[in-house]
């Protein structure tokens, strides 16, 4: 595409025959070579506008079921949905408990610790109900491990004591 630049008047012949300059040239190659960067940058920012208002909707559901069970702690489910989970900051900053925080948990998994106070702590029901993001409860992978952060006891355990009263697009609420 290029943009010819006439004019009429005083001693100027018709465009017809009449050459893009230099500037149009350069002008149009600019706009081939720098358009489809401009488009990719236009829905990258779009993207993360969209992502931004998804994280902040997950942000009021989760406030919003803690509301209602305020003993409730924020647990796991699987690798899909584990940064779902650093959310629960803005609920300990609000004064709720936090018994235990799974993300060091990995560290100790990996080192040896056994989970059998975990699972104890489950059986007893110390934590009344449990807010996990979507996917399958406590089914996340230890990253340096490459297996299941948690045991097929705990799950068994997990399932034995509490049951699904409530979910939300991006948050459920396991009770005791």
């Amino acid at each position: 595409m290029c943009f010819i630049v006439c004019s009429s008047g005083p001693g100027v012949k018709d465009c017809a025959g009449a050459q893009p300059s230099w500037g149009t040239m350069v002008l149009a190659s600019l706009l081939v070579s720098c358009a489809p960067g401009e488009l990719r940058w236009a829905k990258n920012f779009t993207r993360k506008f969209e992502t931004v208002q998804t994280e902040k909707a997950k942000i009021d559901e989760l406030q919003a079921i803690h509301s209602q069970y305020l003993r409730a702690e924020v647990g796991l489910s699987d690798d899909n949905h584990y940064n779902d989970t650093f959310y629960r900051s803005f609920l300990v900053f609000q004064g709720a408990p936090l018994h235990i925080d799974f993300a060091p948990w990995m560290d100790l998994a990996y080192a040896g610790v056994s989970e059998t106070r975990i699972i104890g702590f489950f059986k007893r029901c110390d934590v009344p109900a449990w807010i996990l993001p979507e996917g399958p409860p406590f089914t996340l992978t230890n990253f340096y491990t490459q297996l299941p952060l948690l045991s097929d006891e705990f799950r068994r355990t997990f399932f034995a004591n509490y049951h699904l009263i409530q979910k939300g697009k991006f948050y459920q609420v396991w009770r005791c």
